[in-house]
């Protein structure tokens, strides 16, 4: 069965020098993962030691199974490899001394063996060596080299292999014994110091244990059994350059490096399979000969340093290990013989070696070369002294015979005494046969009582302990209690005397509340009955103003309308005259048709030049009344309108005011209401538990120190449970009643905001309608002045024109008479009547004009007069009212901010219960009391029989009584 060579990296820990220097490390290993990874290139292994992993470790995980195939009769090798000063030596020798932590493979590879063997109790023999190859010389480390025997490698041709003649193997029987060979052979070991390495070992050594041991076969035949352990520390690879190494140090650097690339050129050949493998170009290839493809059993160790001045070399030792893995071995057992045989073998080959010694002598035998002579010698030698082991093994296993046949013969004359005396004995034991048959079955229905009353004991016993432990801990938690209980009362009684000082604070807020709410009731009806009349007085007052402006307006119209029928009429007189004039002067017009012709048509011209001119004045005075007329009405029924929205604004917000005053209080006094009865509601139910708790206390104190040891936990339970909901009920309710207070204060400083914030809202819409109005009142007022100025001023306009038609008229007139003078002499005095009358006329129709012009004007003037004299009034009225209403509402806010002071003092008044950190946990009843329970020792006796039904304990004499059940069941629940 091919098995392959089973590979381990160990990664060496910083030294001091690397640590100085600050060194860089570029290993990574993962010993869960059996990789290790050197910058970015990652390699898998079957075992994997990190920079602190102990000796014990590595022992344990690579070495400990190679030493049980050893024990069990196979070769096995172990050897490490690796660069110099990456700890080869320390994993594979270490110290030497039994027990220390820094002990290598080989010391603890000795203890493991030599445990094993002694543990067998069974015959056993340990043979070591420790041989050296020192610059491809072999060197024996545990005896002297003598000049006649030199070291040299030979083939085992009958068990195949290579091995080292003249090889000292000393025999062992402990430990401590090997541990004085090692010690011996390392004194012997070459060793020097290198820049890399303090301690550099310049030899490859090789540790061999031989183990032979005895075991017995079915058909009881003693049988030799033999196992090989080879431990190699190999030197490591150097460059020489960086080690420093001159002369004889280079030469063995040389040597060394050799011997190792030979190695390597095997491994490569085992691994590509090639049909020749030089194992002859290297002395350390030679003995590795078995390890390496062969029959044995291969551990390799390679060892690397975490650095990376170090890369080149540890890449090479990873890449050499890595090809390793593949290599196949085909581990056999070593062939297990008898002694009888392995005698008769040795026997039959030392009889062939004496008659090839014969013959030789006598020279008729067969001749053989001088090399294969004197291999066959030293054959012959070693199986001489092997013959002279198993001589003198022989003569010790005949003494041993002969004094097994003396012992045999005391035997039987002790068993023909014995003989007698069994006859005797035979009658006895007849007699005792039937007393033995009878008290047989009594023994062991007496055997089955007496186990059943020791279990019952030992379970007595047991529970007896433990009921004691239990004791002691239900009495401390007991006390804990005891404790638990004080504060939870302290707890309760400050929780009274904070809900009492909340209680109080509430009743004096609601009681200044009260009073100040009526008060601010009482002032607020005051306040809108004083502007209510207020505002009838500016209503009055504005409707008379209005109504005699009207009046006076509706008379000046009329006059205007008077006016200008007078003007109409006198025009038609005039007309009238002229036309009786001109009929009356008909006869003369053929005389002075030229001159009356043209008189009569200036007059008439200028006659029709006056008409439009009176009519176009006319409508313009109309036009003015009417503007006059209509910015009155509109100015009234503004001032109107705003007086109205004025008042309905003052309704509504002095009913809202209200409104939202009845509210806060209704709010207010709902909540107190409901805070009253739940506080006297929890007052209740905080006495009445305190009371239940005390009562429950007592009793459950007492039910305590009569049911101790029965009840404890039971009591202490309920009482936690009790004085836990009490008290979570107390937080509970006291968080639900600040919570109220707090949701009242909060709906109270809302609704006191709001309002605040309608006040003023309310107060700056009526403060802008006062100043709309009373804007309104001096566009009015200017209005009509203007309305005044121009009426004036297209009067004194009218009354020109009319003055100056008049003197036109009466320069035209006299002109034409001067003119017709002469030739009207006859009806001179018809013509001047006429004249005459139009003149009175025109003088009379004009004084009427200018009476009606000063009558109208001093009605407009009164009419101003009067609106400016009510706007005078009303304006500073309406100003006083705002200011009052901006005064009341200023005091209503003052009192709405202190009712909300009063609430903040309310709330900053009540007390809170913080925690203290004083009040105790809830404590888990069956997780943290002792149940008090005991094992039935009737029911180990038959464990096959067991239930699920008899693995529930047996309650003892301290179970509670049945009353306190359900209490425990509930608070399990």
């Amino acid at each position: 069965m091919e098995k392959n060579v089973q590979v381990a990296v160990r990664v060496r820990p910083m030294n001091e020098k690397e640590k100085a220097l600050q060194r860089a490390g570029v290993v990574s290993a993962q010993p869960k993962t059996h990789q290790i990874t050197v910058k970015k290139k990652t390699y898998t292994f079957d075992r994997v030691f990190g920079q602190y992993a102990t000796q014990k470790d590595v022992f344990k995980g690579v070495v400990q199974s190679a030493v049980d195939e050893a024990l069990s009769g196979f070769n096995c090798t172990v050897f490490a490899y690796g660069q110099t000063g990456t700890g080869k030596t320390h994993t594979i020798q270490g110290s030497l001394t039994p027990n220390d932590e820094n002990s290598g493979i080989i010391p603890r590879a000795v203890n493991y063996i030599f445990e094993k063997l002694q543990a067998t109790k069974s015959e056993y023999s340990v043979r070591v060596s420790f041989l050296q190859l020192y610059n491809e010389e072999c060197k024996d480390l545990l005896g002297e080299n003598k000049k006649d025997k030199p070291l040299r490698l030979m083939e085992d041709v009958k068990r195949g292999g290579v091995y080292c003649q003249n090889l000292e193997e000393v025999t062992t029987l402990t430990a401590s014994h090997v541990f004085e060979l090692l010690q011996a052979g390392a004194k012997n070991r070459i060793s020097a110091e290198t820049l890399l390495n303090d301690q550099s070992s310049r030899s490859h050594c090789i540790f061999t244990i031989r183990i032979h041991s005895k075991e017995s076969n079915i058909a009881g035949e003693d049988i030799l059994r033999s196992g090989t352990l080879n431990l190699v520390d190999l030197a490591g690879s150097e460059c020489i350059g960086r080690s420093g190494a001159r002369n004889v140090r280079a030469r063995e650097a040389g040597n060394i490096n050799q011997s190792l690339l030979t190695l390597g050129r095997v491994i490569t050949a085992l691994v590509d399979k090639h049909p020749h493998v030089p194992y002859r170009d290297s002395k350390l290839t030679r003995l590795l000969q078995e390890s390496l493809g062969g029959k044995a059993m291969t551990t390799i160790i390679a060892t690397v340093g975490p650095c990376g001045d170090n890369f080149e070399e540890t890449q090479s030792t990873l890449d050499y290990a890595h090809r390793a893995k593949s290599i196949k071995n085909k581990p056999e057992a070593n062939q297990r013989m008898t002694k009888h045989v392995l005698i008769k073998e040795y026997g039959q080959e030392i009889d062939a070696l004496r008659c090839q010694l014969i013959a030789a002598r006598n020279k008729d035998g067969i001749y053989l070369p001088p090399a294969q002579f004197a291999e066959m010698q030293e054959r012959i030698a070693g199986l001489g002294s092997q013959l002279s082991e198993l001589e003198e093994e022989l003569e010790r296993k005949s003494q041993h015979i002969m004094e097994l046949e003396e012992t045999l013969e005391m035997a039987k004359q002790e068993g023909q005494e014995t003989a007698e005396k069994l006859r005797q004995t035979e009658q006895q034991l007849s007699e005792r046969t039937m007393e033995l048959r009878a008290k047989e079955t009594e023994l062991v229905e007496a055997e089955n009582v007496l186990r059943q009353t020791q279990a019952q004991l030992q379970t007595s016993k047991d529970n007896e302990a433990h009921l004691l432990e239990e004791a002691k801990i239900a009495t401390k938690l007991y006390q804990d209690r005891l404790d638990d209980i004080r504060l939870l009362e302290s707890k309760l009684d400050r929780k009274e005397s904070i809900m009492a000082n909340n209680q109080n604070a509430t009743n004096e807020f609601v009681e200044n509340a009260g009073s100040q709410c009526a008060q601010f009731e009482d002032a607020l009806q005051t306040f809108q009955q004083k502007q209510e009349s207020e505002y009838v007085q500016i209503k009055d007052r504005l409707n008379t103003a209005s109504s005699q402006f009207n009046k006076d307006l509706s008379v000046v119209a009329t006059e205007v309308d008077e006016m200008r029928n007078v003007i109409q009429n006198s025009l038609d007189a005039i007309m009238a005259a002229m036309e009786s004039h001109r009929t009356n002067i008909s006869t003369q017009e053929k005389s002075m048709s030229q001159t009356i012709d043209t008189k009569s048509q200036t007059w008439l011209t200028q006659i029709e030049a006056i008409q439009p001119l009176v009519e176009e004045q006319a409508s313009q005075i109309q036009n003015t009344l009417k503007d006059v007329d209509s910015s009155v009405n509109q100015l009234c029924s503004d001032v109107q309108n705003q007086l109205n929205h004025s008042m309905k604004s003052m309704e509504t917000f002095a009913a809202a005011h209200w409104d939202q005053i009845q509210t806060i209080k209704e709010t207010l006094k709902h909540a107190l209401d409901d805070h009253f009865t739940i506080s006297a509601k929890e007052n209740a139910q905080v006495i009445h538990a305190l009371n239940s708790t005390r009562s429950d206390i007592q009793k459950q104190l007492q039910s305590m120190q009569q049911l101790m040891q029965a009840q404890l936990d039971t009591c202490v339970a309920s009482l936690t449970q009790s004085v836990a909901t009490q008290i979570t009920s107390l937080e509970s309710q006291n968080q639900e009643s600040t919570s109220r207070l707090n949701n009242v204060s909060s709906s109270i400083s809302g609704l006191l905001d709001t309002t605040s914030a309608k006040t003023k809202s309310q107060v700056s819409a009526f403060a802008d309608e006062v100043e709309i109005t009373r804007t309104h009142m001096d566009v009015f007022s200017q209005a009509s002045h203007t309305s005044r100025a121009h009426i004036v001023e297209t009067l004194k306009q009218n009354a020109e024109v009319v003055n100056s038609w008049q003197e036109t008229t009466k320069l035209a007139m006299a002109n034409g008479i001067d003119d017709v003078k002469h030739q009207l002499a006859n009806d001179g005095q018809k013509n001047m009547l006429v004249i005459d009358e139009t003149k009175r006329i025109t003088s009379g129709y004009m004084d009427d004009v200018k009476n009606r012009q000063i009558k109208y004007t001093a009605l407009l003037e009164r009419a101003t007069n009067a609106i400016d004299e009510a706007c005078k009034t009303t304006v500073p009225q309406v100003h006083a009212v705002g200011e009052a209403s901006k005064e009341q509402i200023e005091k209503s806010v003052a009192k709405i901010q202190t009712q909300v002071k009063a609430l903040a003092e309310l709330q900053d008044n009540l007390q809170v219960d913080s925690p203290t950190g004083s009040t105790p946990p809830r404590h888990k009843a069956r997780s943290s009391f002792p149940l008090f329970q005991v094992n039935d020792s009737s029911r180990g006796n038959n464990k096959r029989k067991h239930t699920d039904k008899e693995n529930v304990a047996t309650p003892s004499r301290l179970q509670p009584p049945k009353k306190y059940t359900k209490v425990v069941d509930a608070v399990d629940t």
